[in-house]
């Protein structure tokens, strides 16, 4: 039997999926807000299939037992009625199980989306953030870190990448790694989210202290921005 990870609400609105910068021309999925009908969705016909929606009610199900049915069922009608899903496909699942508190399956979808393309900034992001989302940390700078591998069209493209490896990182005790990320991410946006506030932030704790000599503060990673030996040099 798999370990499930534990998975806590996402932070931030609902619908924000994935975080992107407004000037680059990304192709990653929006969540929409409120309502989201997966079987319309995936599917793409006005009318799910029955075997996507629930018709029945019992009072004596608990919860959690019928949010897991409904699941089984949904995964099952898609089995059925989709010999194949490609990468954008399993992205889009993706955003709408986060978006329902599914992150278990939420997971799963991103990465088999990365599986079928494994150039898919929007999959590792996302990915990502599902890992911090489930207080994984080190999961996420994992995934996000395999991102830094991929070409680059536009740095613009990896604004998110870069914001969330750096909260990964610092989530996971390593500041020092972290501010070059959001130093990288306001470089790109200056808006992006609280990038800014976080380098500004992280920069003052490790200022040097009173009396420290010049040459060790222009040496020291964390005043130049630089970004020490290990991951993501």
């Amino acid at each position: 039997m798999t370990a499930e990870i534990p998975v806590r609400p996402p932070s931030g609105p609902v619908g924000d999926e994935p975080a992107r910068n407004p000037r680059s021309a990304s192709t990653d999925p929006d969540a929409s807000t409120g309502y989201v009908d997966l079987g319309v969705m995936i599917l793409g016909r006005e009318e799910a299939p029955a075997a996507t929606r629930v018709v029945e009610e019992d009072e004596h199900t608990a919860p959690e037992e019928e949010l897991a049915s409904v699941v089984s069922r949904f995964r099952a009608s898609l089995s059925r009625n989709l010999a194949s899903l490609d990468a954008r496909s399993h992205q889009d699942m993706g955003v709408a199980y986060r978006t329902m508190g599914l992150g278990q399956e939420a997971i799963g979808e991103f990465q088999r989306a990365i599986r079928e393309d494994p150039r898919s900034l929007g999959a590792h992001e996302m990915l990502g953030r599902c890992f911090l989302d489930a207080g994984q940390p080190g999961l996420a700078a994992d995934s996000l870190a395999k991102a830094l591998e991929l070409p680059r069209r536009n740095e613009d493209e990896f604004v998110g990448i870069y914001y969330y490896l750096g909260r990964a990182l610092e989530e996971s005790g390593n500041p020092e790694a972290s501010l070059d990320f959001y130093r990288k991410t306001a470089a790109l946006d200056i808006d992006f989210k609280d990038a800014a506030v976080r380098f500004h932030s992280l920069g003052r704790a490790a200022a040097p202290p009173p009396g420290e000599s010049e040459g060790h503060t222009r040496n020291d990673p964390l005043r130049t921005g630089s970004l020490p030996p290990g991951r993501g040099s």
